[in-house]
């Protein structure tokens, strides 16, 4: 079957270099839907969602940045790197936001078993349920990732912030990469210039959500 030529050029976008090095694809040949399709099979057999993931990895990231570039251990068993470059990513998939160039390693202390990520990775895995194709740089290995993250304390819960103007949705555990706000930071400690990053409404038109 003939491939749809949105679908065509987003294959050739992820098979390059032109966002990162290597490719999101790496050496696998197979349709990007199938990727997506044999992973998201994957996931469900675990019994965890894409969005309970990512939010898992985000409070990885978080934790890991008291560290400030050392390793920091964030459960008996873990332990958590994250390493900060300068300058933003894009997303591959049509989408405003822009990802800082933040890197997370997690290591099983007793195993010595890794999951390593971006914050990139995070946004490809909520919002499309990409692990990127074998071969790639940053490929994540669902079961692996599942069985690091399942480790973890239970996660209080974390309230979101939604724009009545235009509907935009602030996650503290995400921060608004395109204003240098970094995931874990609350709505409270934005400043008080901070416009939303969709329709430029001022912080006081956001309202709590649960």
């Amino acid at each position: 079957m003939k491939q749809a030529p949105d679908l065509k050029k987003l294959e050739e976008l992820l098979h390059s270099s032109q966002i990162v090095a290597g490719g999101f694809l790496g050496t696998d040949t197979r349709p990007l839907p199938e990727i997506i399709d044999t992973d998201a099979a994957t996931l469900r057999a675990l019994g965890m969602t894409t969005a309970e993931l990512a939010a898992r990895m985000e409070r990885v990231t978080t934790l890991a940045r008291a560290g400030q570039g050392m390793p920091v251990q964030i459960a008996p068993d873990l332990d958590a790197l994250v390493e900060e470059s300068r300058g933003l990513l894009v997303c591959p998939w049509p989408s405003p936001e822009r990802f800082a160039k933040t890197t997370t390693t997690l290591t099983q202390r007793s195993t010595g078993a890794t999951a390593r990520w971006s914050t990139l990775s995070v946004h490809l895995i909520r919002a499309h349920g990409f692990f990127q194709g074998h071969g790639s740089p940053y490929r994540i290995e669902p079961p692996t990732l599942v069985a690091l993250l399942t480790t973890l304390p239970a996660m209080p819960t974390t309230p979101t912030y939604l724009c009545q103007v235009c509907g935009y949705v602030y996650d503290p555990a995400k921060g608004d990469a395109n204003a240098a706000i970094a995931p874990g930071t609350a709505f409270e400690a934005l400043p008080d210039d901070w416009r939303c990053p969709m329709c430029g409404a001022p912080k006081r038109m956001f309202k709590k959500r649960a």
